[in-house]
């Protein structure tokens, strides 16, 4: 467990590879790290006689910015599709990493560096800089973050725990849902009955990928980032999706039976499909719910965002919130399903039932 006491507030200790996760899943180039020169850090438990508790070990070696041996306070500025304390704030008693105003003329004054952090070599080059500021647009792909954290666990011999234990409580360390969004959960929660630890989601991107559905598609627009997917009124598209749609709610029933099934997906014709249409319907035994859907999920780099207020954006952490309440997960293509997971009080209760070429893993049917 991960207690916040050991951060304070405004000194942000550590760059945590959740908050990189969020923000180069769906901003990339539009979210940027600030890092101050900070010379005096007490990275310790004060509840603890342990000068250094496991999880604050497992901090030091967290591969992406380790501000700990940087010794900088740290500072997250997301400007894209709008700021992210719209959506995500830190958390009383946790990391305060809202960028102040005031600094942010001086940026381009004291910063040298801007270049984009991808890897851990390029990361290390910044263990050494001396600059007052530095700026740096982060990055990573496929969870690289998570793996080189394991592998070099492993390599050390350290008795690091698992990434994906401490995820769940790190990500709350520095995040939590911004007033509204909260509200939102909480009203979700309540109204489907889904109790913390209690329920299984399944996660369906059905807008990816783009070449397959472009195939099926053919001369019609693109409608990843773009939307408006015609799963209700293009009998191919239907037809593609729908058994991918169905396995994701056979696989999430596999790995938590008897469970209550959230579904998060970028289509809310699919969902609405699921709960009242397709052959879970009304079947005892099998429980579905979702967010209210009466349009289309939004990417957050939707066409003319800035033209659209940050409730338009709200579904996205709202789902992923949600994903992060659940025990187990059933998850597929791209980074927000796995992320989902990642946040969830169980990462090893989970089943991936489509792999990254979009090929489905089939699962038995719940319903025989």
């Amino acid at each position: 467990m991960i207690r916040p006491q050991m951060m304070k507030s405004g000194a942000l200790l550590l760059y945590e590879n959740s908050t990189d996760t969020i923000i180069t899943a769906k901003v990339q180039t539009y979210a940027h790290a600030i890092l101050g020169r900070f010379d005096e850090i007490r990275l310790t438990d004060p509840l603890s006689s342990n000068p250094n508790p496991p999880y604050v070990t497992a901090f030091h070696h967290s591969i992406h910015m380790d501000a700990y041996q940087m010794k900088r306070i740290i500072l997250i500025q997301w400007e894209r599709p709008h700021p992210l304390e719209e959506f995500l704030v830190p958390p009383v008693g946790g990391v305060n990493w809202s960028t102040p105003q005031w600094i942010l003329p001086h940026l381009s004054k004291f910063s040298t560096h801007r270049a984009q952090i991808i890897n851990l070599d390029t990361l290390r080059q910044y263990h050494t800089n001396t600059d007052r500021i530095i700026t740096a647009t982060v990055q990573t792909y496929a969870h690289a973050i998570l793996v080189h954290y394991d592998k070099e666990t492993a390599a050390t011999r350290s008795s690091n725990p698992p990434y994906a234990t401490i995820f769940h409580d790190t990500f709350r360390a520095f995040f939590t849902p911004s007033p509204p969004v909260a509200a939102l959960v909480a009203n979700v929660m309540t109204k489907h009955n889904l109790r913390p630890n209690q329920f299984v989601t399944a996660h369906i991107r059905a807008r990816y990928p783009t070449a397959r559905l472009q195939s099926i598609l053919r001369h019609k627009p693109r409608t990843d980032k773009e939307g408006g997917l015609p799963f209700a009124t293009d009998p191919a598209v239907k037809n593609y999706l729908v058994p991918v749609a169905v396995n994701a709610i056979n696989c999430a029933g596999l790995v938590f039976p008897n469970a209550t099934i959230y579904i998060a997906s970028d289509s809310d014709e699919v969902v609405n499909y699921l709960r009242y249409q397709s052959e879970f319907a009304g079947k005892e035994g099998v429980e579905l719910t979702s967010l209210p859907h009466d349009a289309e999920p939004l990417h957050l780099e939707t066409a003319a965002y800035e033209t659209r207020p940050p409730k338009d954006f709200y579904s996205v952490f709202l789902d992923l919130w949600i994903l992060g309440q659940a025990r187990c997960t059933a998850y597929g293509m791209g980074g927000y399903g796995r992320f989902g997971l990642y946040m969830s009080y169980d990462a090893s209760c989970s089943v991936n039932h489509r792999k990254h070429t979009g090929q489905i893993q089939v699962c038995p049917s719940l319903l025989g």
